[in-house]
C-alpha cells in the first residue's frame, strides 16, 4: 500500500526541525538561440549535525501550477562517518504518494573501505532484484610504489537472484537465478600532493575495457587547477594516449573567491593531431561567504545556457571575508599544518572533533603564530574537522587521517 499524502507531510516536516542545515541548488537551462528558459529543476538538500545530506529532493518547475513539483526523493543513514544505506523514492504527482524504487546497503572493513554493497530494486513496493557487490581491489600500475587514497569498484558475486515483473499486469511472472560473469568491473586510484590537492587520477575498466589517466597541475597562486590531461590506454594496444586537455584560467577576488572561471578544451584524435577547441565561461556571484549564484556560458560570453542559484536557510557565513584556513597536508598521516590569520590573534582556541561534533583535542594559544604542528599520531584512520576561533573570528575544514 503507498504511503498516504499526510505521511509524507509529516516526514519532510519532522526531516526539516531535526536537520541542521537546509540549502537547495536550481539549475535553469536556457535555449543557446532564442535565450528562453525551457527547463528549470531543483535539488533540496537537508543536513544532519555533522554536515553530511541525509535527505536530497529533487523537482521540476511546473509552468501550469507555477510550482516546483517534486518527483524523487533520496534518504542517506549514516553510522560512525559510515554511509550504511540509501534508499530512493519516487513521488507520484497526482496524488503525492510515495513509493520505494531503490535501497542500497554497505558494509565496511577494519580498514574504512567499502567491503560489500546489496543493491536492490522495487516495484509496487515488492523488491524485483538484489545484486550483491564485493571489493576486489587489486593494486597495480601506475601507482606501484606509493603510498595512495585509494577507492575500489566492485565485482559482482557469481550467484544473482532477480524477479522479474509484468509491469503493465502488476504481477510477478517468472523467478530464476541466473550467474553472472566473475571478473572485476575495475578500479579507481588518486594521487594527492603533499597540500592534499588530486594531483592523478586513475579509472580501469575490465580487462578488455579501457583505462582512462586524468593528470592535474596546480600553477595558480591560490592553489587552483591549470591544467587537466587526460589520457587513455584501450585494447589491445595497451598504450597510452592523450584525448583531451583542459586548460583553466581564473578570475578572484581578495578573498580567493573564483569570480570568473574559463576553461578551453583541447581535443586530439588516436595519432595526437590537435581536432578541436571549445571555450566554457563560468561567473560566481557571491553574498557573505556563501556561492548566491553561478553562470555558464559556452564559447565565450555569448548566451546564458546553464544558470544555478544556491539557497540557503540561516547558514551564510558572513565573517571577515579575508579570514581563511589552510590544512595540508590532506589527506595527512602523522602532522598536519594549520595556517590562518586566526593564529595571529592571542586568544585562538584549536578544536580538533569528529564530523557529528566531539571534542577530541582542544588548544589554547598564548602566542601569535604563522602556523601551527598538530600530531596526529595518536588517532585511527577517520574523518575529522578542524575549527579554529578567536574572539572576533572562526573557520573550520575538514581532514582526513590515513595510516
Amino acid at each position: 500500500m503507498k504511503t498516504s499524502t499526510l505521511t509524507v507531510l509529516l516526514i519532510f516536516l519532522f526531516q526539516a526541525l531535526f536537520a541542521q542545515k537546509i540549502s537547495s541548488k536550481i539549475y535553469q537551462s536556457y535555449d543557446g538561440g532564442s535565450g528562453a528558459l525551457y527547463q528549470q529543476r531543483k535539488h533540496q538538500y537537508q543536513y544532519d549535525e555533522s554536515d553530511s545530506v541525509v535527505v536530497e529532493t529533487i523537482s521540476y518547475w511546473d509552468t501550469i501550477s507555477q510550482d516546483h513539483i517534486t518527483y524523487s526523493r533520496t534518504e542517506r543513514d549514516y553510522e560512525n562517518n559510515e554511509l550504511k544505506e540509501i534508499r530512493i523514492y519516487a513521488i507520484d504527482i497526482e496524488d503525492g504518494s510515495v513509493e520505494l524504487k531503490q535501497k542500497i546497503e554497505n558494509k565496511y572493513g577494519q580498514d574504512g573501505l567499502l567491503a560489500e554493497q546489496e543493491r536492490a530494486r522495487y516495484y509496487n513496493e515488492e523488491e524485483i532484484e538484489k545484486v550483491l557487490f564485493v571489493n576486489e581491489f587489486d593494486p597495480g600500475e601506475p601507482w606501484k610504489d606509493h603510498q595512495d587514497w585509494i577507492q575500489s569498484f566492485f565485482a559482482p558475486l557469481r550467484r544473482v537472484t532477480r524477479i522479474r515483473t509484468d509491469t503493465s499486469e502488476l504481477e510477478v511472472f517468472e523467478e530464476f537465478e541466473t550467474d553472472s560473469m566473475w571478473y572485476p568491473l575495475g578500479r579507481r586510484e588518486r594521487l594527492y600532493d603533499f597540500r592534499g590537492r588530486l594531483t592523478a587520477y586513475y579509472n580501469s575498466y575490465t580487462d578488455f575495457g579501457y583505462d582512462h589517466l586524468q593528470k592535474n597541475r596546480y600553477d595558480h597562486p591560490a592553489g587552483l587547477i591549470t591544467e587537466s590531461a587526460y589520457y587513455i590506454k584501450g585494447y589491445p594496444a595497451q598504450q597510452w594516449i592523450i584525448r583531451d586537455v583542459v586548460q583553466y584560467r581564473y578570475l578572484l577576488d581578495g578573498a580567493n573567491q573564483i569570480l570568473q572561471e574559463k576553461r578551453t578544451l583541447v581535443s586530439f584524435d588516436y595519432n595526437g593531431v590537435f581536432e578541436s577547441m571549445d571555450t566554457t565561461l563560468i561567473k560566481n556571484y557571491y553574498y557573505c561567504n556563501g556561492l548566491l549564484e553561478k553562470q555558464e556560458y559556452l564559447k565565450g560570453p555569448g548566451r546564458v545556457v546553464l544558470r544555478v542559484l544556491y539557497e540557503y536557510e540561516g547558514q551564510i557565513d558572513c565573517n571577515d571575508p579575508s579570514v581563511h584556513l589552510d590544512i595540508y597536508p590532506n589527506p595527512a598521516h602523522e602532522w598536519v599544518t594549520i595556517r590562518s590569520s586566526i593564529l595571529k590573534e592571542n586568544d585562538c582556541v584549536i578544536t580538533l572533533c569528529t564530523v557529528d561534533g566531539k571534542i577530541i583535542r582542544q588548544i589554547k594559544m598564548t602566542e601569535s603564530l604563522e602556523k601551527y604542528e598538530l600530531d596526529l599520531a595518536p588517532y585511527g584512520r577517520s574523518m575529522m574537522v578542524i575549527q579554529i576561533q578567536s574572539k572576533n573570528n572562526r573557520a573550520a575544514g575538514k581532514l582526513v587521517k590515513i595510516n
